[in-house]
């Protein structure tokens, strides 16, 4: 018996593989794509999306941390996967024996990845991450990097694949800034002897504004699915459309409240909607201050403050009836609902809000204009 949420999100593959395929076109026949998969691939399901980009033939799959990996791994036992953050130095063991390309920034964790490829009679792949300017991981002091990647480079059981640091995205001289002090960086490597295949700094933003910073590789993640906050060349197509129907219709008197505390009161006889969808969603509990949702094409607003398996919305004036479906955000039919908006009512941006749908939310896949699978992580 099929017992899905109401509550889903519907995800069309083909708007994944366009927006790849529409922004490969604009890339040098040498420049590799590492697609960006963290975060449960910004709510798109992990698994699904990997099993599309492998298809696709994208050169690595990149996540932010070993356990994401480790669930690629079980799935797609020869993929080429990418951990971009930090592995504790107990888990490093567990990269190499999977095969599992690892980001380092000190000479302790290469020395550890060594000793484990040697004992193991495994390779053990990392790239070097270097911070130019972001502030967040990576080697900071560049003289320290250049002496350490050099020591690195000489240990046995260990393969320097890839360096790579990432833009702030502040402006474009600040950028700049940035990726000439990678490239005086690895100018200097290479004086020293070392060469790296692999060389990168760009994700999405940085890829669509700067076709000069390519390098060898750059990372994908929200252009995949269909957002990005620089203009491309292109159209891109937004993947996912978040959905629901009314569970209740009420009416209610002037003066009356809707929802804790009271926060909104009736300023004259009113109709209410209640929907089974909330913050444990994934919603934001503060959209209810100016967000709307679409109800047969119509506007109808939050009403009092989110709960965290329900939220209310105003729906006087409107024909509706329990059952009839909700657009959250995103596309259904001749309807839409645009991401960005949500993303201005909350004062966040739009892969925040992608990454917060939670596990409990369905995920329904579309292909070729049929359904193909149905992703439920709790059934």
């Amino acid at each position: 018996m099929e017992m899905l949420r109401k509550t889903r999100a519907e995800i069309n593959l083909d708007c994944i593989e366009h927006n790849l395929s529409a922004f490969r076109g604009t890339l040098a026949k040498e420049v590799k794509v590492a697609g960006v998969v963290k975060a449960n691939a910004y709510g798109h399901d992990i698994v699904t999306v990997t099993g599309l980009l492998l298809e696709e033939e994208a050169d690595y799959i990149a996540v932010a941390t070993v356990q994401e990996a480790a669930l690629l791994r079980r799935n797609f036992p020869h993929a080429p996967l990418l951990v971009m953050g930090y592995t504790p130095d107990d888990q490093l063991p567990f990269t190499v024996d999977q095969g599992i390309t690892q980001t380092v920034f000190s000479l302790k964790q290469c020395q550890l990845l060594s000793q484990r490829a040697l004992a193991t009679k495994k390779k053990a792949k990392v790239h070097i991450k270097v911070d130019t300017g972001l502030s967040r991981l990576g080697y900071r002091d560049h003289a320290l990097a250049l002496e350490e990647i050099i020591a690195t480079a000489s240990l046995k059981g260990v393969e320097i694949e890839g360096i790579f640091s990432h833009l702030a995205l502040y402006n474009p001289e600040s950028d700049q800034r940035q990726y000439l002090q990678f490239l005086a960086l690895i100018e200097k490597l290479e004086a020293r002897g070392v060469f790296i295949p692999i060389k990168h700094i760009c994700d999405s933003i940085g890829a669509v504004a700067y076709p000069q910073y390519h390098m060898d590789m750059v990372r994908l993640g929200a252009l995949l699915y269909g957002y990005c906050s620089r203009k491309t060349s292109f159209d891109l197509k937004p993947a996912m459309a978040l959905r629901t129907e009314i569970a209740m219709v009420k009416a209610i008197a002037a003066g009356e409240g809707v929802s804790y505390d009271y926060y909104y009161k009736a300023a004259g006889p009113a109709k209410i909607a209640t929907l089974p969808v909330g913050y444990a969603d994934g919603l934001p509990r503060n959209i209810w201050q100016q967000g709307h949702v679409l109800i047969n094409g119509q506007a109808a607003k939050f009403t009092g403050m989110l709960c965290m398996d329900q939220c209310m919305v105003d729906v006087t004036g409107l024909d509706v009836a329990v059952g009839d479906e909700v657009i959250l955000f995103g596309r259904r039919g001749d309807q839409e609902l645009p991401l960005d908006d949500l993303a201005k009512w909350c004062g966040t941006n739009k892969n925040e809000l992608l990454s917060r749908v939670s596990p409990r939310v369905p995920r329904v896949f579309c292909q070729r204009g049929v359904q193909k699978k149905i992703v439920s992580y709790l059934m």
